[in-house]
């Protein structure tokens, strides 16, 4: 019985051991429960700031190509305007450029008549002369 007696002893001591053990084991999955509790607590508090930051970035995105496309709807505007003034400034330039030739084509037309006028007045003149006296002086 004795025998027995120590065996149930060594048993007794040994499950108090492994009592322990576990005892501090636990500890120690509690202690890394805990560490790992507040790990995720901030990394849930990052996660939050970033998206909070990834919703503002995409919506300065968003605003950034609507202000683009406006701009270039704007810049493609006044360049067409850029280029209807440019056509009528260049019809106006031609409309001159026209009318300057049609005048001095009249001009030299006018030239050549008052030339052949001079010379058929000097002529008159002339033929005037050898009869009778004038008064042509040209």
């Amino acid at each position: 019985m004795e025998h027995m007696e120590c065996d149930y002893r060594k048993w007794l001591d040994m499950a108090q051991c492994q009592v322990e053990e576990l005892s501090l084991s636990l500890q120690n999955v509690e202690q890394e429960l805990l560490q790992s509790k507040s790990d995720l607590d901030a990394l849930q508090c990052k996660y939050s700031t970033l998206e909070k930051k990834y919703s503002r970035a995409k919506k300065y995105i968003k605003e950034f190509q609507k202000r683009e496309k406006e701009l270039i709807q704007w810049q493609e505007y006044h360049v067409q305007q850029l280029q209807e003034k440019d056509q009528e400034y260049n019809a106006l330039v031609k409309a001159l450029k026209d009318r300057a030739i049609l005048l001095e084509q009249t001009l030299v037309g006018t030239q050549k008549q008052a030339e052949g006028l001079i010379i058929f007045l000097e002529v008159q003149c002339f033929d005037l002369s050898d009869g009778e006296t004038s008064d042509c002086e040209l």
